[in-house]
């Protein structure tokens, strides 16, 4: 390929297949060129296609499954799950911690609806994915929402929730996994040490949830998906 002449605008040979792009043309609507959109405000954005697809998923697999039980089954689900959400706290959830518990009837909503919120801004300023948006609203449920505070549910919740975060630069998954272990043994033991056995399961269960759902939502809204790798171009020989 002959060098350009200075001042021209150099163009490809035939049989050149690297891309070409003529000079002073912008190619992003920050008018820089080139450059793609700067992080933030401006990619304020979710193709639709995405969420649809979720969406149609989603129900796919949840009338798939829950035509395999029986509907007395499912009424029984429903009745649990609205009982959680009426009933006072109890047991190892977090909200047995609250010192005032006349405030959880206005707390726990807002603390749902301000917990929603940050996992709709976090996905549609692509902190995170999908999935994590799923994992998230199980956390509000599960955690946040219902007040009997069965441990295996929550447990459940909160393993699927961690391992979700994989999908997230940092390896904010095992950082999570990591201070949520150390926590757990610190609180257990100098509790076994001084403090009374029978108030062990409760309050340390309550504790070690919340400091969970605080740290998941702070790690959450801090982290950013792991970016998809650039398929590589083909280079003449």
């Amino acid at each position: 390929m002959a060098p350009a002449e200075p001042g021209s605008d150099p163009s490809p040979e035939p049989g050149d297949r690297r891309r070409w792009r003529p000079m002073g043309v912008q190619h992003s609507v920050q008018g820089v060129r080139g450059d793609p959109p700067a992080p933030g405000r401006a990619s304020f954005r979710r193709p639709a296609r995405e969420l649809v697809w979720f969406v149609v998923g989603f129900l796919v697999v949840a009338l798939a499954t829950a035509g395999s039980f029986s509907v007395s089954f499912i009424t029984l689900i429903a009745q649990r799950a609205w009982s959680g959400s009426v009933s006072e706290a109890a047991y190892a959830s977090p909200w047995i911690l609250l010192p005032w518990p006349d405030a959880l009837f206005w707390l726990k909503p807002s603390t749902t609806l301000v917990a929603t919120a940050l996992l709709g801004l976090a996905y549609a300023w692509k902190r995170i994915d999908l999935l994590n948006v799923l994992a998230g609203t199980l956390m509000c449920g599960i955690c946040i929402w219902i007040t009997t505070g069965s441990m295996d549910r929550m447990n459940i919740t909160m393993i699927f929730a961690c391992f979700c975060l994989a999908t997230l630069a940092g390896g904010v998954w095992w950082k999570l996994a990591l201070a949520n272990t150390i926590f757990q043994c610190l609180l257990h033991v100098g509790w076994v040490l001084y403090g009374r056995i029978g108030l062990l399961l409760d309050w340390c269960d309550a504790v070690c949830t919340l400091f969970f759902v605080v740290s998941y939502f702070a790690l959450l809204w801090t982290a950013r998906v792991v970016p998809k790798t650039p398929r590589a171009q083909a280079t003449p020989a």
